[in-house]
């Protein structure tokens, strides 16, 4: 058995963020970055989807973030050459 789940976008809006549905094109795929809002298509770059479980409480995990938007790498993930400066490399 298979799980299910929804899709939604969470996108900024005047009164804040808000989880709307995505678009969907005429082929059935989505529509990058777009929401539903107020029964119209809006664009949304800001826009992160997520997926909620049709199991999952409502305040437990939404899920994961979009692989279309990409968090910024952590500090930790630099390489410990570049916080010295030059005169400590040698």
């Amino acid at each position: 058995m298979s799980a299910s789940f929804s899709l939604y976008i969470r996108i900024r809006t005047a009164e804040g963020h808000r989880y709307k549905k995505p678009v969907y094109a005429s082929n059935h795929r989505l529509k990058p970055l777009h929401a539903v809002v107020d029964g119209k298509p809006e664009g949304h770059p800001e826009g992160t989807y997520l997926r909620m479980s049709a199991t999952a409480s409502a305040t437990g995990s939404r899920s994961e973030p979009s692989p279309h938007r990409r968090s910024p790498p952590s500090p930790s993930a630099r390489s410990p050459g570049r916080d010295r400066s030059r005169s400590e490399r040698r």
